[in-house]
């Protein structure tokens, strides 16, 4: 049977902790639980269980617990602290206090917000591309948004393709980023003419552009923290609704300026893929649990 990726690449190292270790899902439709839960799980070889209810569910051998969005009160986490060391992965603007021994957050925005309430530490998402990168040899055409309806970008005055995620398998999702030219990392409540940063946006861990990187497909963002902190070097940043137009152009009609971005991205998507990630959590719990 094939081990699981991480027991692959760190044959040598002590993964005796690992059989310690369960990730504890919300429910399994949030991409989040997918992504932080089932997948990065499943690359580090650990157990994990999602649509969790009550800590009962909970194997009893299990002594290191990693929650994804799980819908505990703080008698549940009061509870599994008494079982061992509990680590709440950050999602949103909400997290809990107490009974919390460690923090995880997937952007220095959202450290820079978290950081007070315990230890916290940094850990990327990682991007969807798993079988490696293909040559462009096709025009570019219309860009390509995809992500919940709700921040679709309305402002936006020029014609792009429009994928609800939402509707989408993981398949369907990969291949919309595989066959993409020109991706838009911008969404509606962040109106790119706007000089107000939500903390929604404070916090994003900047999964599009992440995407956009892991594909090797260059895109224009709108000036986010997480994106100027991920990649700037992978992506236009436009100012307004007329400047993205612009950069669309620019993308379409340049092949210095595309196959420049493309380079960047390719050699950067290393850094966000699941192998790296999961090395990150296996770094973590061997070093700092």
């Amino acid at each position: 049977m094939k081990r699981p990726l991480i027991q692959r690449i760190f044959q040598k190292r002590d993964i005796s902790i690992l059989q310690k270790v369960v990730f504890i899902g919300g429910r399994s439709y949030f991409p989040s639980v997918r992504v932080r839960c089932i997948e990065v799980a499943n690359a580090i070889g650990c157990d994990y269980i999602t649509d969790v209810d009550s800590i009962a569910d909970i194997p009893k051998d299990k002594e290191i617990f990693i929650c994804v969005k799980p819908l505990f009160n703080k008698e549940d986490l009061a509870d599994l602290q008494k079982r061992g060391v509990v680590i709440w992965d950050i999602h949103d603007n909400y997290c809990p206090r107490n009974f919390i021994d460690y923090y995880l957050v997937s952007s220095k925005g959202a450290y820079q917000k978290f950081c007070s309430y315990g230890k916290t530490y940094i850990i990327p998402h990682h991007h969807c591309n798993f079988s490696g990168f293909f040559r462009r040899s096709r025009l570019r055409g219309k860009p390509t948004w995809m992500g919940s309806p709700e921040w679709i970008p309305s402002d936006l005055h020029f014609d792009f393709e429009v994928y609800n995620s939402k509707d989408m398998t993981t398949e369907q999702v990969y291949d919309v980023y595989r066959n993409s030219t020109i991706l838009l990392n911008i969404r509606a409540a962040t109106s790119i003419t706007s000089e107000s940063v939500s903390e929604h946006i404070r916090i994003n861990p900047g999964i599009k552009l992440i995407n956009s990187i892991g594909f090797g497909v260059p895109s224009i963002s709108s000036p986010e923290p997480a994106y100027l902190e991920i990649g700037p070097e992978c992506t236009l940043f436009a100012k307004d609704s007329e400047d993205c137009k612009n950069l669309v152009i620019q993308l379409q009609q340049d092949d210095d300026l595309y196959n420049r971005l493309r380079n960047n991205c390719i050699f950067k998507a290393s850094q966000y893929s699941l192998a790296n990630i999961a090395q990150k959590y296996l770094d973590l719990l061997i070093s700092k649990v």
